[in-house]
């Protein structure tokens, strides 16, 4: 039996400057029980008032902001992954001790 993958985007969510944080934790726990196909959150903080959401598609991040506090909007479109790479950066589990 093949296994499917399915193709994910990244998404740009407009928040509260300052409330990013809290935003990725509310997605996160509206999102699970939901089931909703988001892969990745990621609120880098040198950039204010945006955060980055991974999932099968733009509804299923539409849906996991609704009612969310200090969430604003996903804006239009898609972000390559080049736009964000830099803002990912691999830790040794050491160093994180």
């Amino acid at each position: 039996m093949a296994t499917q993958t399915q193709k994910t985007s990244i998404y740009a969510v407009r928040t509260t400057s300052g409330q990013e944080r809290t935003v990725v934790d509310l997605m996160a726990s509206r999102a699970q029980p939901k089931k909703l196909p988001i892969t990745a959150i990621l609120a880098p903080e040198v950039i204010k008032g945006y955060i980055f959401v991974e999932a099968s598609g733009p509804h299923f991040v539409d849906e996991a902001i609704a009612g969310t506090r200090h969430a604003r909007t996903r804006t239009k479109g898609v972000v390559s992954i080049q736009a964000i790479e830099r803002f990912i950066v691999t830790k040794p589990v050491i160093e994180e001790l």
